[in-house]
């Protein structure tokens, strides 16, 4: 039998303590236990998570028509396995059961006043309006690495655990936000390193500090502090001088990988079924290729998820994620990472350099 078949929690909520010893048994400290067989408890907590994901989708949905935003992008997504070790071992004292972004939804939206209309909606919502634990405004208040967006952390009571929650991380933002946002990771993907998390390159670094803020300035938004009081005519020419001396334009990727659907490895093709929506996308950077699984039944997605995950753990070339949004053209919206695609951040780096409003 798969060993990834096999679930631990069955009927009950997982505990605080089964939760934080998933986590442990992630980073090794779990004696005697092998993380390919704990790796299952991974899977089914995330799996928890699915529902409230989608109810909370469709009632951004529902939102964002009622204040006529009609073109937003609306993805959801649960965190990775490789991001979650990641993050144990990066901040001291954290624990997987405290992690407020396992399951994590985004929004992305025109303008700066939209990003706000959907959160106030939000916490007006009849549903919703007391899920909100935490507001994180990294708009007014950019991030030191110039990273910008609405956060708004959510405790959701589980549709099927009567008195139990999850916690979903929303993230708001405009599509200059999230086009910056997105060529962070993809440069972190196509030049493997790790400006997400504070570390790589210093030049890099500054680079995309520069970039963010000129889109702040264009949004007209609060710079980040190591840039305050900063014009945009200097932002502008440092920003040009860094791009002649690393010429980043030109190499950042963009939409350079091959794109498949993979339905013969898991299902069988004498049964008629119709996905439902939830996708792994699988992304081999040294390859250039993105091969999605369409997922028919979310408990043995999450099975596939899990394995597919175990298996490239090791390989930093290899990225796995679950995620669901609409057709094709929202996929790529909302995750361009996972293409190698940083199109919309060089046009719209044009669009500023050659004095075109974005």
């Amino acid at each position: 039998m798969n060993i990834f078949q096999l679930f631990r929690f069955g009927d009950d909520f997982p505990s605080n303590n089964e939760v934080r010893a998933i986590g442990q048994s992630l980073l090794g400290r779990r004696r005697g236990l092998d993380l390919r067989y704990d790796c299952k408890y991974l899977g089914e907590w995330r799996y928890l998570h699915i529902r409230p994901l989608e109810e909370l989708r469709a009632k951004l949905q529902t939102l964002t028509k009622a204040c006529g935003i009609d073109n937003a992008v609306i993805a959801v997504r649960v965190k990775r396995m490789r991001a979650i070790r990641d993050k144990l071992l990066r901040f001291e004292g954290m624990s997987m059961e405290r992690m407020q972004d396992m399951a994590g939804a985004r929004v992305i939206v025109e303008r700066v006043e939209d990003v706000y209309r959907v959160a106030d909606m939000l916490k007006t919502d009849i549903d919703y309006k007391d899920t909100i634990t935490k507001t994180y405004d990294y708009i007014q208040s950019p991030k030191p690495d110039g990273y910008r967006g609405l956060h708004l952390v959510l405790r959701v009571p589980h549709p099927e655990y009567e008195g139990k929650s999850v916690r979903i991380e929303l993230q708001i933002r405009t599509k200059t936000q999230h086009a910056w946002a997105t060529a962070l990771e993809t440069a972190d993907f196509g030049f493997q390193t790790e400006m997400k998390t504070g570390a790589g390159d210093v030049a890099m670094r500054w680079y995309f500090l520069l970039v963010g803020s000129l889109f702040a300035t264009k949004e007209n938004t609060p710079l980040p502090k190591a840039l305050e009081g900063v014009d945009f005519a200097e932002l502008l020419s440092q920003f040009v001088s860094l791009e002649k001396r690393l010429t980043l334009l030109d190499q950042l990727p963009k939409s350079g990988v091959e794109t498949r659907i993979d339905e013969t490895e898991y299902w069988s093709s004498e049964v008629v079924r119709t996905p439902n929506g939830w996708q792994i996308m699988t992304l081999d950077i040294a390859k250039k290729t993105l091969t999605t699984i369409p997922i028919f039944e979310n408990i043995y997605g999450q099975e596939i998820f899990v394995e597919r995950e175990y298996d490239t753990l090791p390989d930093r070339n290899v990225a796995v994620v679950l995620m669901k949004a609409g057709d094709e053209r929202e996929i790529r919206a909302a995750y361009p990472n996972y293409f190698l695609d940083a199109s919309e951040l060089v046009r719209q780096i044009d669009l500023i350099r050659w004095g075109t409003t974005l």
